[in-house]
């Protein structure tokens, strides 16, 4: 079977450049991992005329319009005052991952808290001479069960990224810079270290754990809320259609005590052995 090697043209690149590991190097590009095409969309609308509206920019101090050839991007440098930048001096900030995915550290996968990581990307070889390359560096990611992590410059921002083997290729994710991070300990403030449990609960969940252990199959999750506002636009469609029924909310107890609690967990074992 003949391969299909990425076009030029092909508008579903987001990146091109050079993967590089030691003296190894080879042409690649990067695709987005996920698509938000699919999904259902709504749009704000003129409630008088049903018409779309459209949202213009507009000068903050005169209010009038301002054209896209005249809107740049400005550095805050003071209240009110901004520096303006052109994209010759966003051009001007040479870094090698403009162009160049240089892998400069190894490390496990388990290592990288979810909280680092932002979004995925398909990364792939560019041309024909680039797959033996690519394929060695994924190769040496797999047998060492390590992943690489390196820089890339997207939508002008110099990422980290970490590179991991997916599939027959490579997945690239882009990953937060520790001033993006809020500290844990902040949100976890009220709560205390060791927490004390209710005689029996810890015994009892573990068993509702174990009852629901099982493999994670993506296509096993449906969107409801997308189904719901499927169907809810398709009755309105229909001329004289009554009004789709809201989805209907479960009513859920706080299980404020511990009475409540282990009542709870007790019903659940016995729903799911039924």
């Amino acid at each position: 079977m003949a391969r299909r090697h990425l076009q030029r043209g092909d508008n579903r690149i987001l990146w091109r450049g050079y993967l590089k590991l030691s003296l190894v190097s080879c042409a690649v590009a990067l695709l987005p991992a996920a698509s938000g095409t699919d999904r259902t969309r709504t749009h704000l609308l003129n409630a008088k005329t049903g018409n779309r509206i459209r949202r213009h920019y507009v000068d903050s101090v005169t209010s009038r319009p301002v054209d896209n050839d005249q809107q740049v991007r400005g550095y805050e440098t003071g209240k009110d005052e901004y520096l303006p930048l052109t994209e010759e001096d966003f051009e001007g900030i040479a870094l090698e991952s403009t162009h160049i995915i240089d892998i400069t550290l190894f490390t496990d996968a388990d290592a990288i808290d979810p909280v680092w990581q932002e979004n995925s990307y398909y990364l792939v070889p560019d041309d024909k001479v680039a797959i033996e390359a690519y394929a060695v560096i994924r190769a040496a990611m797999e047998e060492t069960g390590q992943v690489g992590i390196g820089r890339i410059v997207l939508q002008k921002r110099e990422r980290r990224c970490v590179l991991r083997p997916q599939g027959r290729g490579i997945l690239l994710t882009s990953l937060r810079y520790p001033y993006e991070v809020r500290e844990d300990k902040d949100a976890f403030a009220s709560l205390d270290a060791k927490p004390a449990h209710p005689k029996g609960a810890k015994t009892l969940l573990e068993q509702a754990v174990k009852e629901r252990t099982g493999s994670f199959d993506p296509s096993a999750f449906r969107d409801r809320y997308q189904a719901a506002l499927l169907k809810l636009a398709r009755s309105k469609e229909k001329p004289g259609a009554r009004k789709a029924r809201p989805i209907s909310k479960t009513k859920q107890s706080r299980g404020d005590n511990v009475i409540n609690l282990m009542d709870a967990l007790k019903a659940s074992i016995k729903a799911e052995k039924r």
